[in-house]
């Protein structure tokens, strides 16, 4: 790029990051694709799962995730890493490290190493001939004695090529590691069995017949083979990834160690990859929950508002019936009145209608919303003017 300094809304940079995988869009900027993911992450970026760009070229219609709320013109910075650019990363430029070379002899030995050999040669070989870490503050050797020495020497000039590729190298809890940016990874080396055939203990060439075979027991001892294992396990590295590196026909453990720090560096790079798409994983999940929540909190917003509305109109019925209740039973009054007043006494005596016409049209007002309610004995609730003791029992014996 022609800039050190890129300047670019939040709102355009994650139209890029939908529209151009983050692998080619990390190069454009001069970052690695854990450094452009790490901006992502900073300016809460959503990026594409894994399979997105697959699925878009398979013809398919892949969801987007929306771009959470925040300041969608906030203005981002992104500085080019001057360690991570396209040039240095060109085949044509990349400095290949010198192959691992394991010297004849050991001199001059890494403290790690010099430290296990200290500790193994005053160990006694098990069982098996194979002498085990006296503690875990020794490098992971499990070897026999023929092979004790030349499994220091491949220690050592592994430990020493990682230390030159920048790697911290130590021992922790009985294990040798080794830090990759980062990624910690335990490694050991360790000598393989063979079965050999010996003469049985209660094998005899006197006595009852024995077969052949049976007179013979077979026991595992040490093979002389060496091999140098990852200790790493997990379904992330199901597929070419190579943990076991070994002494074979045609080859010494002593020629393939440049292969294994290939192997280190690969599988630390993948581990790396399978933390992301975890964390994304994770930052999916968060905001999916955060997308049902904000729903969630949507929709109970609204049921309020529905039943807060359902409630006026229900009040606004009730006393549009009320009023017209009150209407009616003032249209009866004066009806009433008119009667009694033409001789019909049968409805209301004479003498009797002022009152009863007040007493109806107080009713009027007591319905009437839009009228003062006069007071009424139904206003009044006789259980509160009782004691306790006055109150009838709820139970009858």
């Amino acid at each position: 790029m022609k800039e050190d300094v890129v300047k670019i809304s939040r709102k355009d940079l994650y139209k890029q990051v939908w529209s151009t995988p983050i692998s080619k869009l990390a190069k454009q900027y001069g970052l690695s694709d854990v450094g452009f993911a790490k901006i992502c992450k900073k300016y809460n970026i959503p990026r594409p799962p894994r399979g997105y760009w697959a699925r878009l070229a398979a013809g398919q219609r892949p969801k987007r995730i929306a771009l959470p709320s925040g300041n969608d013109e906030q203005a981002i910075e992104i500085s080019a890493n001057p360690f991570t650019n396209t040039h240095w990363h060109s085949p044509a430029k990349k400095l290949k490290p010198p192959p691992v070379v394991v010297p004849q002899s050991l001199r001059n030995p890494h403290p790690l190493v010099k430290v296990a050999a200290e500790k193994l040669e005053l160990c006694e070989p098990d069982r098996l001939g194979i002498l085990e870490p006296p503690d875990k503050n020794c490098l992971d050797i499990r070897v026999s004695k023929n092979n004790f020495r030349r499994a220091l020497r491949i220690m050592d000039a592994v430990i020493k090529a990682l230390e030159g590729r920048g790697y911290r190298t130590y021992v922790n809890d009985g294990s040798t590691t080794v830090e990759i940016d980062e990624i910690k990874l335990q490694f050991g080396i360790s000598e393989d069995f063979r079965s050999e055939r010996k003469p049985s203990k209660d094998s005899d060439t006197e006595g009852y017949y024995r077969f052949g075979h049976s007179k013979f027991d077979y026991v595992r001892v040490p093979s002389g083979h060496l091999c140098l294992t990852i200790h790493e396990s997990g379904w992330y590295l199901r597929g070419s990834y190579r943990k076991n590196w070994r002494d074979t026909k045609k080859k010494k453990l002593e020629n393939l160690l440049d292969s294994f720090m290939g192997g280190l560096e690969a599988i630390s790079l993948r581990r790396k990859e399978h933390i992301r798409e975890e964390e994304e994983k994770a930052r999916e999940r968060r905001e999916r929950q955060r997308q049902r929540e904000e729903k969630a909190k949507f929709l109970a917003e609204k049921k309020r508002r529905i039943e807060a509305e359902q409630s006026r109109v229900d009040n606004l019925i009730s006393k549009a019936e009320n009023w017209k209740k009150s209407q009616i039973i003032r249209e009866y009054v004066a009806a009433v009145k008119e009667s009694v007043m033409n001789g019909n006494s049968a409805i209301c005596p004479e003498k009797e209608l002022q009152n009863w016409a007040k007493w109806a049209l107080d009713q009027a007002d007591r319905l009437d919303p839009l009228e003062e309610s006069p007071p009424s004995i139904l206003d009044e609730n006789i259980d509160d003017e009782l004691d306790n003791d006055e109150r009838p029992s709820p139970f009858r014996w």
